[in-house]
Order: structure tokens, then sequence, then C-alpha cells
């Protein structure tokens, strides 16, 4: 029964990837999700067989049928991540309310991961909505509303401030909205102690990045990104880790 659920996992996961390079390609450049699939060079309708996730990309060799340009990597990458990314949800929590919770809410992270380091935006669309879905959430798991709340305003407000900081001190634009409106979608999802500690992860991730980039004062560094990886990190052994961390300091 564990591996049938596994390979359920693995097959509708990676249809769900597949949908999500659909939209790391198409919410920036505000192309229709209900148009044809299309090469991203010739512009020619894709064969079905170009767009069987994974399977699609091997007897394709990673090639348009028409121009026999390469595929953009991504897709193939995406079409593996997201089931490998919803195992380890499952692992976490089983069929729960919280596994489909938080796969909903890893659903929305890869996209805005990839949205946001291949262009620079963090799409509405992907924020706003689902921040009420966090809210709702709340009613059926263990956060609860009141903590939801909490975790939404804590985290805006906390990159509001750090992005106000930032601009009087440097005179340039840190924090971008989209952050802003991605935290606080998380927060809804998490509440503040997790919220808080992703807050932190995130800023500790992206710190490291910049300081072993050859580049990093020319590098625009796509904050959004570390935020995501620090939410699933938070999802996963979050609580783990902050007890841990009390444990050090001997806090119960």
């Amino acid at each position: 029964m564990f591996i049938f659920k596994i390979a359920i996992i693995i097959v509708l996961g990676s249809f769900i990837g597949w949908f999500i390079g659909i939209l790391v390609y198409r919410l920036p450049r505000r192309i229709s999700l209900f148009s044809l699939s299309t090469c991203d060079y010739c512009n020619s309708k894709l064969r079905f067989v170009n767009q069987i996730p994974i399977l699609g990309c091997i007897l394709s060799s990673g090639k348009c049928s028409n121009c026999l340009r390469k595929i953009p990597y991504y897709y193939i990458l995406i079409e593996i991540l997201t089931p490998c990314l919803f195992i380890g949800l499952y692992l976490k929590f089983e069929f729960s309310l919280l596994f489909f919770q938080y796969s909903l809410l890893t659903f929305l992270c890869i996209a805005i991961f990839f949205t946001d380091l291949f262009h620079r935006v963090i799409p509405d669309v992907l924020t706003l909505p689902f921040l009420i879905a966090g809210l709702l959430f709340s009613f059926w798991n263990n956060l609860g509303l009141i903590e939801s709340i909490k975790g939404f305003i804590s985290g805006s407000a906390i990159f509001i401030i750090i992005a106000i900081l930032y601009k009087m001190i440097t005179k340039k634009e840190g924090l971008g909205g989209g952050d802003i409106k991605l935290v606080a979608m998380v927060g809804s999802f998490l509440g503040f102690k997790l919220t808080f500690f992703t807050i932190f992860l995130s800023s500790f991730l992206g710190m490291i990045i910049i300081y072993i980039s050859k580049h990093y004062s020319k590098m625009p560094v796509p904050f959004g990104s570390f935020i995501v990886v620090a939410t699933y990190i938070s999802i996963l052994l979050g609580n783990q880790i902050i007890e841990l961390y009390l444990k050090l300091w001997g806090v119960s």
C-alpha cells in the first residue's frame, strides 16, 4: 500500500509539475493559461508526446519536434522536483489535512521560486488569493484562525520595516512588494512561530549565497526564492529545529 501511495504521488506530482512549468513561463509574460502549448522558440504547437511529464522529455530527447531546439531544462526539473517534495510531505504528514494544505503551499512555492529566479517577479495571483486560503485552512487544522492572522500580519510587518530601513540607509529599493505579499501568504499557512523562523532562515541563506558568490556586488538577489526554500524547510523541520535551539539554552 505504501508503494502504491508513493506511485500515485509521483504520477500526480509530475503532472502538477508540468502545470507549474506552464505557470512559470506564462504568468510573467501575461500569456493565457488556456491557450495551446507551443515551442518557446518557433511557436509551433507541441505534439502530445512533448507534453507528457518527464517521459515526454525522454522520448523527444528534450527537443522540439519541429525546430529541434532544446526545451528549457527547468520544465523537466520542475516535473521531477514537484513529486519529490510532495513525497517529503507525505512521509511527514501522510494523507492528512496538513498534507494537502502544505502540498498547496509547496505547489505555490515552486512556481514562485522559478518565476522570481528567472523573471524577478512574484505574481500576485500566486500570493494574494492563497493568503485567504491559508486563513480558511486554519479553521480545520491545529493552527487556529488567530495564529494564522498573527502569522501573516507579523510576517508582512517585519518585511515592511526591513524594506523601509533598507531604503533609508542605502537610498535603494530592497525588498519588493512581491516579497512582502509572499511572506504574508506563507504566514497565513504557518502561523507566527514558523513564519519568524522562515524569515530568519531565508535571510541566513541569502547572506550565505551573496557571500560565496564571486560577483555578489552585481548580482540581483531574488529573495523570494530564499523565502521559498526556507518555507519548505520550516514545514518539515521548523518545529524540531526551534525546540532543539530552545533546549540548548535550557528553555522548555
